[in-house]
């Protein structure tokens, strides 16, 4: 093979989407069963979930470009809702006015915090874009909330830090203010840029669906392969390139010239060949933490939902983060709900059943039966639930934690992955650019070596 991408998540997807769209044959080895990563489609009680709730907004512009070549219609596979925050303290909605001024008249609009605080946040948004929307890299996003008056609010309870925690799945007294900043660039920053960048996309189908599924069907189209259950085990130098080892009986092992590492950093620590040009990387690897993130599924009557497609709920246990829930009816699950927590906390000692029940009896306020606008009197009975855990969802996006300084270590060795795209933090997105960025480095090592 001229080019072998390991790791068929949605950086390794979008690397080969570029690579066969060069008139390349990549050839994408992934361990699992089907391609997607951390966010793809699962099997849940007899329904299509997925394997981690996720949500997508506006500024994804190259996911969403991604999709449209491949075939798979954001229109059709995502729903599209104006940014709004729905919980037990504030109520936030941007209006239809054009940015910035959506986002300074939606803080000075919102519901449940006062005048002071309101105009602090406006306040501290235009010290940021003056800044460049940047921060200095030891500060911390609990040390600007402090620096600009806003900790202990009900915005930095239910705006900053709901956000930070969602983008960075790091606590705010660890997480970079830096990495932050540019998801406040890329995301309330950006409506000048990009329309409708704040908006929530809400998926319309299990995750394979939306993107995995359609980019595999894509490239092997165009002459290359998305091979699952081919788990490498060693990555060495050879004559002409790069020996690929895979595991299992049978000892195979696959040549290429060019090889993109495209998995999550844990397991890139495991699998970068033993060369002085990857130990730099290797250290860098070594000091990295990671943070979980559960999903809790809850199966309702197909009658119940939300009163909005998504609202935030006070954590199940008193230190813990506040929860994102999400509505499955528009996904074809009607009755279910995603509830998702960010980071470590108490939750993680709470059995299955006791995390279920507590999640339930916070979100009850937002339900509402079929075609009835007050909410539920009492919690509905609870057919079945499912908590599923990605212990090492991504890594802590720390304050002052160092991200590759170059992704080519070596001549046709290649990173991608969202912890590769600086300053991002682990997003959909930010794989996706990652390995799109990953393509342009095989395809300019092609072009030198004729």
């Amino acid at each position: 093979m001229s080019v072998a991408v390991i790791g068929a998540g949605w950086a390794g997807l979008a690397c080969a989407i570029d690579l066969a769209a060069a008139g390349l044959r990549p050839l994408v080895l992934e361990a699992a069963r089907q391609p997607g990563g951390r966010a793809r489609g699962v099997a849940v009680d007899g329904q299509r979930l997925d394997n981690g709730q996720h949500l997508l907004i506006g500024a994804y512009t190259d996911t969403l470009a991604l999709m449209r070549q491949v075939g798979a219609d954001p229109d059709a596979l995502l729903t599209r809702h104006r940014l709004f925050v729905a919980s037990p303290e504030l109520r936030l909605a941007l209006p239809p006015l054009p940015p910035p001024l959506d986002v300074a008249a939606g803080l000075l609009l919102a519901r449940g915090a006062g005048w002071g605080e309101k105009f602090r946040a406006v306040r501290a948004m235009k010290a940021l874009e003056a800044a460049g929307w940047s921060a200095p890299p030891e500060q911390t996003v609990a040390d600007w909330l402090a620096a600009t008056g806003l900790a202990g609010g009900v915005l930095a309870r239910r705006l900053y830090a709901p956000l930070c925690l969602a983008a960075l799945n790091t606590p705010l007294e660890a997480a970079s203010m830096a990495v932050f900043a540019r998801v406040l660039w890329d995301s309330l920053g950006a409506g000048a840029r990009v329309p409708g960048a704040t908006d929530y996309l809400v998926a319309a189908a299990d995750l394979s669906a939306v993107f995995p599924d359609p980019a595999a069907t894509w490239i092997a189209a165009r002459g290359g392969a998305v091979r699952t259950s081919a788990r490498v085990k060693s990555l060495v130098p050879a004559v002409a390139g790069w020996s690929i080892e895979l595991d299992g009986a049978a000892q195979e092992t696959i040549e290429a010239r060019q090889v993109v590492l495209a998995v999550a950093p844990q397991h890139a620590a495991a699998l970068l060949p033993d060369i002085p040009a990857a130990q730099a990387t290797r250290d860098l690897l070594a000091g990295y933490r990671y943070e979980p993130i559960a999903t809790v599924y809850l199966g309702l009557s197909p009658g119940i939902g939300l009163a909005r497609p998504i609202v935030q709920i006070d954590g199940p246990a008193p230190d813990d983060s506040p929860a994102w829930v999400f509505d499955r009816g528009a996904a074809g699950n009607p009755g279910v709900l995603a509830c998702v927590i960010s980071a470590r906390g108490p939750w993680q000692a709470l059995p299955e059943a006791e995390l279920a029940r507590r999640l339930l009896a916070h979100v009850r306020p937002y339900l509402r039966a079929a075609g009835q606008k007050a909410p539920l009197r009492d919690a509905p009975p609870l057919a079945w639930h499912k908590r599923i855990v990605e212990a090492r969802a991504t890594f802590a996006a720390s304050a002052g934690l160092g991200r590759p300084a170059a992704i080519t270590l070596a001549p046709g060795l290649h990173l991608a992955g969202d912890w590769t795209w600086a300053p991002w933090p682990a997003t959909l997105e930010g794989a996706v650019r990652s390995g799109r960025r990953a393509a342009a480095a095989v395809l300019g090592t092609a072009r030198e070596n004729g």
